[in-house]
């Protein structure tokens, strides 16, 4: 039904002549809500739009290229749709080929502005004129004899008409200029915008001026999260956006992780000079101001929320390239200061030795390698975030969004560094917390938990090693010749003796449960699939946690907590795991089911 109703936007799209140029503000931003939200999660619709051989959609294409036609004048339309348009890999990487080859240079000019040469429906620059919107960026002064297409400001940028008898001002116009850069145009003119407005916000907030709202900030929120949606999309487009480089202020290098980590410095203080955390207020120069009402203040540090968060997706997806230079430049920002880092490789413990092991870190004094690794408490501002900003609106984009990060890191092997406190901040703030988090939808709780298990097991088996000669287990269940990380070894203890608390809350349902939703469609496909990745999570990780835990005492608690009957009653931990050996809708559950079994 959804590509009925995108097919039915396009038709209206071209019978009314609905152009950016010619709709007023409020009716655009419902046609670009329309056609984003039809499109969402459906990469095969998306694909269809960028196809130009498709003539279905032709009409959505016209509007893209119009929406384009304003880029970076106008931004917000070409951004807002070239978002909704990137699900899918194929679908990220036409919408960057489109970035890097179709946009001109829009700018926006006085009447009689100094310097443009207004020849019938073209200009000319007769001076070296720089780009407003990036002057402090080398390579942004458009030169002596550019030529360009002359057009008019579009009606929902147009100043008021004056008063009844008043003579109108003379109107303002725009030139879209010829203009190219080896890196691709689009992502050269984001980056260049998107430093900026970085330095420009940092500067108001500096001086106590509101943000919320500006053109500044607008711009560079729809800028992070095009970026992080082409990331989504495709991960592999990391390396050409790494090509991507500008000279800022004369003398300083940037590329998009530099705009990252710039990015996770200046949007936690927002927050906080908003008065969108407890104990902190608005500055009095921005009081008077509608947008510093209670409402205005909530959605504006939600809109912060998702700039941080996309901010992380992005720095995930350059980590996947470049995951030292990401750990070094991570444990350097203000979103996660006042972490104890160290970029050292972590010691590495055998699997047998693991009981004898987690008794000396007891009786230890010095416990400085284990420090490293636990010192998820001072990690202060992303638990004043969750508890100030996600958990009220029940939605956690930014803890999605670390969680996303440190698996990513682990992917890569990476166990040292900003990891080991991510991890027990996952394990304490996420899984331990989880009694307590509200979601507005099961699916999210599942998701979330989901996401939460696969970090857990992947602390365990990154950088995971065999020692020579290592070949069965030397007990039932029990592999040796295997030394893990002192990262993996203490989540293994961890969880031994605190893992039923962290377990109990996030147990998928029995696959019964699961079983009725596919066969009678029962709740949304969210759910069912959401559900069924919590699952699997879960039985991944017993697969992995109980043979190492079988190496510490057999009285650990979580030795006892499989086959209890939970408190409320109800099916076992085991039985639950027994129940996925017979899940028909999933072929690798079963096999996931006997496996943990064994």
């Amino acid at each position: 039904h959804r590509g009925l109703l995108l097919q039915g936007l396009s038709l209206m799209a071209s019978a009314f002549d609905l152009s950016p140029m010619l709709l007023p503000g409020p009716l655009l931003q419902q046609l670009l809500t329309a056609v984003t939200d039809t499109v969402r999660g459906c990469p095969h619709l998306t694909q269809q739009v960028w196809d130009t051989t498709n003539i279905s959609f032709k009409p959505l294409r016209y509007l893209l290229d119009e929406a384009c036609s304003l880029f970076p004048a106008f931004p917000g339309p070409f951004l807002q749709l070239a978002i909704g348009l990137c699900h899918g890999q194929e679908s990220a990487a036409a919408c960057y080929s489109y970035l890097c080859n179709k946009p001109c240079l829009a700018v926006e000019y006085e009447a009689n502005t100094p310097g443009v040469v207004v020849q019938g429906e073209e200009a000319v620059l007769d001076v070296d004129m720089p780009w407003a919107k990036a002057p402090d960026v080398e390579g942004s002064i458009v030169p002596q004899g550019t030529h360009g297409r002359l057009m008019q400001v579009p009606v929902f940028a147009q100043p008021p008409a004056p008063s009844e008898g008043g003579a109108a001002p003379p109107a303002p116009f725009l030139v879209a200029w010829e203009v190219d850069a080896e890196q691709g145009t689009g992502p050269v003119l984001l980056l260049a915008r998107a430093a900026h407005c970085l330095q420009q916000l940092h500067a108001a907030n500096a001086e106590r001026q509101k943000v919320a709202g500006t053109e500044a900030w607008q711009d560079l929120r729809l800028i992070l999260q095009l970026v992080a949606a082409l990331l989504r999309g495709d991960p592999l487009l990391a390396k050409p956006l790494l090509n991507v480089t500008i000279i800022y202020n004369r003398n300083q290098q940037m590329d998009w992780l530099e705009v990252v980590i710039a990015s996770l410095n200046v949007l936690p203080t927002l927050t906080v000079a908003a008065g969108g955390l407890p104990g902190t207020t608005a500055p009095a120069a921005s009081k008077p101001s509608p947008l510093n009402s209670s409402s205005n203040t909530a959605a504006f540090c939600q809109q912060v929320l998702a700039a941080l968060a996309d901010s992380l997706v992005t720095a995930a997806a350059v980590a996947s390239c470049q995951p030292g230079r990401v750990m070094r430049a991570l444990a350097a920002s203000q979103l996660f200061a006042g972490v104890n880092v160290s970029m050292e490789p972590l010691g590495l413990v055998g699997l047998e030795q693991l009981s004898s092991w987690a008794q000396e870190q007891q009786q230890r004094q010095d416990q400085s390698s284990v420090d490293v690794g636990d010192d998820w408490s001072s990690l202060t501002d992303l638990q004043v975030l969750q508890e100030a900003l996600e958990v009220p609106h029940s939605s956690y984009p930014l803890t999605h969004a670390v969680i996303h990060l440190v698996q990513t890191l682990l992917n890569q092997h990476c166990t040292w560094g900003l990891v080991p406190s991510l991890v027990h901040y996952t394990l304490n703030r996420v899984l331990g917390a989880m009694p307590w988090m509200p979601f507005t939808c099961t699916s999210d709780r599942w998701s979330l938990a989901a996401a939460a298990l696969g970090v857990v097991r992947s602390s365990i088996l990154s950088g995971a090693v065999a020692t020579p000669g290592a070949a069965g287990p030397k007990a039932a269940g029990a592999p040796g010749g295997i030394m893990v990380t002192t990262l993996a070894a203490r989540v293994i203890h961890h969880l031994a003796t605190a893992g039923h608390g962290y377990l109990s809350s996030v147990l998928p349902p029995p696959s019964e449960v699961l079983q009725d939703m596919a066969e009678q469609q029962a709740g949304s496909s969210e759910l069912l699939a959401s559900g069924t990745e919590l699952a699997e999570q879960l039985l991944l990780l017993v697969s992995v946690l109980l043979p190492a835990v079988a190496h510490l005492s057999p009285e650990m608690p979580l030795q006892q907590y499989w086959g209890a009957t939970p408190p409320g009653g109800g099916l076992s931990p085991a039985a639950i795991i027994a129940s996925y050996a017979t899940y028909p809708y999933a072929t690798h559950l079963p096999l996931l089911a006997l496996e943990a079994l064994n």
